[in-house]
């Protein structure tokens, strides 16, 4: 772990093999994982750190994040994760972050988050926090942060999660880099040949159950986060598949449909 010009946290670190998915490679929400990872770094050693944050009831909440995964990630992979603040005003916090791998681009993440007041729901403005490192400047990973969910493309129901104790964070909220890999468990299935078996990694497996995302990996994946999912809450998963092949996703609070939406999504898939 390292500090570069009082702005950009690197961690120096490798790719987990149980982070990998069934295609062998790091899975989106691995990645994410790792990118987080490195700014709570920088928090915990440069400071505030996120628990004397939540000691003051504070809380840092991700509002949007758009990530470009340029290539795919293998166990034992070393990487540079790094992690910086960037200019920020209103309500709005930004960070970027990217991976380097043999000194090449691997990732690339945008994302806007707040800062709350844990009991009434306060948000302070970004000059109200006094960070203990610089800013540089923000990225365009080329995967908008902002987008919109087609009026004319039908979403579908393709599942219902129940958030449980391996989603949760501290808050008791599912954590956001759960969303990612619950939202490929919920891709839907091409049309393929269901009465064959296939042999992948090792093992055989119905083709029926192949999950949607096997031999593809995703590419760009950008997340609207507007409600959030608390353990013992059953999410409903809606899915379509626009003329350009990009998946759009929206969660709706099972029991709670009154609210609008748990999170939007917006999914690109490519074959490794």
């Amino acid at each position: 772990m390292k500090l570069t010009d009082h702005s950009k946290w690197v961690d120096h670190t490798y790719v987990r093999p149980n982070d990998t998915d069934i295609n062998g490679i790091a899975s989106a929400s691995a990645i994410l994982g790792y990118l987080q990872d490195a700014a709570y770094n920088q928090h915990f050693y440069c400071g505030p750190s996120l628990d004397s944050l939540r000691e003051s009831g504070r809380a840092y909440i991700l509002s949007r994040v758009a990530m470009r995964i340029i290539k795919p990630l293998y166990a034992c992979d070393k990487i540079d994760v790094e992690s910086w603040a960037c200019p920020s005003s209103g309500f709005s916090l930004n960070r970027c972050a990217d991976i380097v791998k043999n000194g090449e681009l691997a990732v690339q993440l945008s994302s806007i988050w707040a800062l709350a007041d844990v009991e009434t729901r306060r948000l302070y403005k970004a000059d109200e926090l006094i960070l203990g490192f610089g800013e540089d400047e923000p990225i365009d990973p080329k995967v908008p942060i902002r987008f919109v969910i087609p009026s004319d493309l039908t979403l579908d129901k393709t599942g219902t999660h129940t958030v449980s104790y391996s989603d949760a964070d501290i808050n008791g909220h599912m954590h956001n880099t759960v969303y990612p890999n619950m939202l490929c468990n919920y891709l839907p299935q091409q049309n393929e040949e269901t009465n064959e078996e296939t042999a992948d990694a090792g093992f055989t497996i119905h083709r029926e159950n192949r999950p949607a995302i096997t031999g593809k990996r995703i590419s760009a994946l950008s997340i609207s986060f507007v409600t959030e999912a608390r353990i013992g809450e059953k999410i409903d998963i809606y899915c379509g598949r626009d003329a350009n092949g990009i998946y759009f996703f929206r969660t709706k609070h099972t029991e709670n449909p009154s609210i609008k939406a748990g999170i939007e999504a917006r999914m690109e898939i490519t074959d490794i």
